[in-house]
């Protein structure tokens, strides 16, 4: 591959890169309107917190792993499913280090069962995002980079 090729490939998946994050960010800010006009202002804070905690979580699910698995050449099947399973091991013990202090917390909220269980349900997005997490590397890995950037903003 010569460099005016790699060049543009670079290019090429930068501008797909890009073009997903802005998407994603729009589609969050727009979900954050809606539940802005919909919900008190006390029950957007208390979700917007959880939201936080979970943005926070999700930093520690991102360990880097997949992107090692993406940079190898030739990972074999069981690189893929060992990396599959300690990013669901990973995900579990994230998610209980989150919820255990957060459902502590809401008991002393005024509305400490509403807000239970939307933090229970939040907080199970990062177990599931774990799971994500190696699938989309697994498909990155399959598809061109345009390819997984669209696969990306229609997840």
């Amino acid at each position: 591959m010569n460099e005016k090729e790699l060049n543009s490939k670079i290019f090429s998946g930068t501008i797909w890169k890009f073009c997903e994050r802005i998407i994603a960010q729009g589609v969050s800010f727009v979900v954050s309107l809606i539940l802005a006009r919909l919900l008190m202002p006390e029950d957007y804070g208390a979700i917007s917190v959880i939201n936080i905690f979970i943005a926070i979580a999700d930093v520690f699910l991102s360990s880097g792993l997949n992107t090692a698995l993406i940079q190898k050449k030739d990972a074999s099947e069981l690189e893929f499913n060992t990396i599959f399973y300690c990013n669901l091991i990973l995900g579990g013990i994230v998610y209980v280090t989150v919820l255990s202090p957060a459902i502590f917390l809401c008991s002393y909220s005024s509305i400490s069962i509403p807000l239970t269980i939307t933090c229970s349900l939040s907080c199970l997005q990062i177990f599931l995002s774990s799971a994500d997490c190696f699938s989309a590397s697994e498909i990155q890995i399959i598809l061109s980079q345009n390819g997984a950037a669209i696969f990306s903003m229609a997840v």
